[in-house]
């Protein structure tokens, strides 16, 4: 009986959750990133390509990826300084040391970073500076919502609004399909920078 009073007075903010995602989204969308700098789309896209490629090696999740990519971009986005193609390699890795110290139980060590994936280019002085810029955007900036996020709110704020629905007509292993099909899709468009002026 307890138990059912308390499942009685839960309440599912998933809607909220989602309208709020969206209006962050607003304030993201820009049409095209790479308006203030001189960095070639195929080098930026190159770039989200071998970070894909180094996630899966030393398999870092998903999520751990969006987040990566969506720093990336809210670099060109907010930075007033230019950003050059002789840029992106040291720019792509420091995305990818401060993703994973959000979303990685054992996110990179500098020492990893520098010898095993930037290959000793850069120093870890030079790493760690440009850390410290990409914090200077602001938290806040940096932790906004992702592609991956959106979906995957989505999806949970449907399947809770819809749980009879679904059950009666057997959909969950549809649900489940649409949802993946829909982060691999995501991850495709996350290679083009013109994605980014349109919603999740």
């Amino acid at each position: 009986k307890i138990i059912c009073k308390l499942l009685n007075k839960y309440v599912n903010y998933g809607s909220d959750i989602f309208r709020k995602i969206k209006l962050q989204e607003k304030d993201q969308l820009h049409s095209y990133i790479l308006a203030n700098h001189s960095l070639s789309p195929e080098l930026r896209t190159k770039m989200v390509d071998w970070i894909m490629e180094v996630y899966s090696v030393f398999d870092f999740s998903t999520t751990t990826y969006f987040t990566t990519v969506h720093i990336l971009d809210t670099y060109l986005i907010y930075t007033k300084k230019e950003v050059t193609d002789a840029d992106i390699h040291l720019l792509g890795m420091v995305c990818m040391f401060i993703a994973t110290k959000f979303e990685e139980s054992n996110p990179l060590r500098i020492e990893f970073l520098w010898d095993k994936i930037g290959h000793k280019t850069f120093s870890k002085e030079e790493i760690l500076a440009k850390e410290k810029v990409l914090k200077g955007m602001g938290i806040e900036n940096i932790t906004n919502t992702s592609t991956l996020e959106c979906i995957t709110c989505f999806l949970y704020d449907f399947g809770q609004n819809n749980d009879e629905f679904l059950a009666k007509h057997n959909l969950y292993a549809f649900m489940d399909h649409l949802k993946w099909n829909a982060i691999y899709f995501a991850e495709l468009l996350l290679h083009f920078e013109k994605f980014n002026g349109y919603q999740s």
